[in-house]
């Protein structure tokens, strides 16, 4: 409506609420209404940003799991995150078996910890 209103004060008012008219006619009659109100004070006539949407409802923290890749808190019994689809199963943590010896090793090693041979 703020467009409507600039351009209805603007040289030619009533062509301009015709115009309106023809498209909506009760932003016609709400902009005629207005451009007869006197000004405001506070005259800004800039976009306000939408109010932030409401947070989605989450489980009680007790009997809850947080999902690792959208954050939200899904009952701990769900395999898959009610909100994105994400498996809420932890993973295993990644290990390697040692080729000489057979010790099992964490993923990010470089040599063997029990005979020292390179992996």
């Amino acid at each position: 409506m703020n467009l409507a209103l600039q351009l209805y004060k603007g040289n030619d008012c009533e062509k301009t609420l015709k115009y309106f008219a023809s498209l909506n006619p009760q932003l016609a009659q709400t902009v005629r209404a207005t451009a007869n109100k006197p000004a405001a004070k506070n005259n800004n006539t800039a976009a306000k940003p939408a109010p932030a949407p409401a947070p989605k409802p989450r489980a009680t923290a007790e009997a809850s799991v947080r999902c690792a890749k959208c954050g939200t808190v899904a009952a701990s019994g769900n395999k898959f995150c009610p909100e994105c689809g994400y498996s809420l199963i932890p993973e295993p943590p990644k290990q390697k078996i040692c080729s000489n010896c057979g010790e099992v090793l964490a993923s990010n090693v470089k040599f063997c910890v029990n005979c020292g041979s390179k992996q």
